[in-house]
């Protein structure tokens, strides 16, 4: 209902280019400047949508679907919001855990960095922590990424957010839009590293705004699945070559 296969996803986008100029519009009314990166007709991009752009094996996992459904891969951050420390994802953010090779039997070998201290940022914007190197969490995150996969383009989402209120109920039927016609986004509402703690967000507020833009535009956001097991939230060592060979990827190697 909510998601379509990767393998139809690019055929979909193309089916509604039509529909781009409804959706811009509709920004402009409310308000809205459309993103300048997504009037780009010679990509169709491939969305992970995260706080921080950085590379943790999922994101790895995420180029890799990019790359098999014939999407460009970009990454669309909110750097403004804050950490909490309730978010497993924003957990890694502060003390990723870093592989730095793999055992006899593929177990990743890991060393845990602690880039500041959590009690020190609790509700904190991102974009306002400093680690303990002097480096911003952003860019660390950024330059992670950068070093692993050069080809990253980044476009941060925090303005739309911010100026749509900074709640999700009043950006998320925004956000949903990009994925009628203008991208994919490759993410999963209904499972995840998040588990159950993800439902009262799901209920609450990414299914109604599924179904309002669905209304406003006559087809639904179009949502590829994101799969998820635990070693997705490790970091790869940038020091470690071929990460495409690596064997926390499971099918996704290539």
């Amino acid at each position: 209902m909510f998601y379509v296969p990767l393998e139809d996803a690019r055929d979909q986008l193309f089916s509604r280019v039509a529909l781009r100029a409804r959706v811009e519009a509709w920004w402009a009314e409310s308000g809205f400047s459309f993103p300048d990166v997504l009037c780009d007709d010679t990509k169709q991009f491939g969305f992970n949508v995260r706080q921080l752009a950085s590379c943790r094996y999922e994101d790895l996992v995420f180029i890799r679907m990019c790359e098999t459904g014939g999407l460009a891969p970009i990454w669309a951050p909110y750097e403004r919001d804050r950490y909490v420390d309730k978010s497993p994802l924003k957990c890694s953010y502060l003390q990723p855990r870093i592989v730095k090779g793999f055992g006899k039997t593929d177990k990743p070998v890991l060393r845990k960095e602690r880039l500041v201290h959590p009690i020190t940022c609790q509700g904190k914007r991102l974009n306002e922590i400093s680690i303990d190197s002097g480096l911003s969490l952003v860019n660390w995150h950024r330059f992670w990424l950068e070093q692993i996969y050069p080809d990253r383009i980044v476009n941060d989402f925090s303005h739309i957010y911010t100026r749509a209120g900074g709640r999700p109920q009043d950006y998320y039927p925004f956000l949903l839009s990009l994925f009628v016609a203008h991208g994919v986004l490759i993410e999963d509402y209904h499972g995840g590293e998040s588990g159950n703690r993800l439902d009262l967000f799901t209920g609450n507020i990414f299914e109604p705004a599924f179904r309002e833009v669905e209304t406003r535009f006559g087809v639904a956001p179009l949502l590829v699945p994101l799969p998820w097991w635990k070693e997705l939230g490790y970091y790869p060592s940038p020091e470690l070559k071929d990460w495409r060979t690596h064997p926390i990827l499971r099918e996704y190697r290539g």
